[in-house]
């Protein structure tokens, strides 16, 4: 699982930080347009939350990671044939809603196949691993984006979904009974009480997501310091969510994890692509540093006074 997990990850970011000169490449977008395709991404990874749990309750949990990770193979290649505006908007909330199941039915089989007394452990590699996949298709498309041509760049990134999707149909999910759970939930989805911690990784993410595209244009390698950090901290955060979770709470702490990451990544994007048209890539730069370092200063500040006092594990 935690190689899939790396397969996956490395597959969906070797391509988003890319995606605004790939947009641009295929048809011509106002930069709202493109800051839509992002918007229609993450709507999906939202819109699709509430049913993580009825989907791993009602139908075999690593069948639905399958489709999830299916879903970002299918969207990804779509890439090679979408001609119209209406066509892209369409693959990036296939995209979203495919990241959306298969993180949280990935997150669900790794615990479910991890005894219970390593569980703490087993979350802090999965966690661990996908971001080591994220930090590994960022840096892999910046490097091979000047060399190769768009249809390679996807072929790769496809390739790697698809090698996920092998590594996933070999592992063994033992038979669960389903126990009724309603259609719509905040289970597997959120964790409120984790609002806080949520917030801080959303905000680091966010800086991730606005300095992601100045890899790619300007080279600019200090923009890896907030992907870097987070890669760094995913163990760490791993652990402050499910320590604020209940027994029972365990997925949904994780997922609430990933969610913040990658949902913060998305809206950072958005707000790239809304002032990256300006030219002014040295305000871009400012808002991705204060936001990294707002960040550090709310985890020392906020976060983790929080999370002593209301820890239950």
């Amino acid at each position: 699982m935690c190689l899939a997990a790396f397969l996956f990850y490395a597959s969906f970011y070797l391509l988003l930080p890319l995606l605004p000169a790939l947009v641009e490449g295929q048809i011509s977008l106002v930069p709202s347009q493109t800051a839509m395709l992002f918007v229609a991404c993450g709507g999906a990874l939202l819109a699709v939350g509430p049913f993580h749990a009825y989907l791993g309750d009602t139908y075999k949990r690593k069948y639905v990671l399958m489709t999830g990770i299916t879903a970002v193979a299918l969207s990804l290649a779509g890439i090679l044939y979408a001609e119209e505006y209406v066509q892209w908007l369409c693959l990036m909330a296939l995209l979203g809603a495919g990241i959306g199941i298969a993180s949280a039915a990935g997150i669900t089989v790794a615990i479910d196949i991890t005894a219970s007394s390593r569980r703490s452990s087993g979350n802090e590699a999965f966690a661990w691993a996908g971001r080591l996949g994220m930090l590994a298709g960022v840096l892999l498309g910046v490097v091979l984006h000047p060399l190769l041509s768009l249809n390679q760049l996807v072929y790769l990134a496809v390739g790697l979904d698809v090698c996920a999707l092998l590594v996933v149909s070999q592992v063994y999910v033992a038979f669960r009974a389903p126990i009724g759970l309603p259609l719509l939930s905040f289970d597997r989805f959120f964790l409120p009480r984790a609002w806080l911690p949520f917030f801080n990784l959303w905000l680091l993410a966010f800086a991730t997501g606005i300095l992601l595209p100045l890899l790619d244009e300007g080279h600019c390698w200090w923009a890896l310091i907030p992907l870097l950090v987070l890669t760094l901290c995913a163990t760490l955060f791993t652990k402050l969510f499910v320590g604020l979770s209940q027994h029972c709470q365990r997925s949904t702490a994780n997922t609430t994890c990933h969610l913040a990451l990658d949902l913060g990544v998305l809206v950072g994007l958005v707000f790239f692509s809304l002032h990256s048209s300006s030219g002014d890539s040295l305000f871009v730069a400012e808002v991705g540093g204060i936001s990294t370092a707002a960040a550090l200063l709310c985890y020392l500040l906020a976060t983790h006074p929080y999370y002593k006092k209301k820890r239950l594990r």
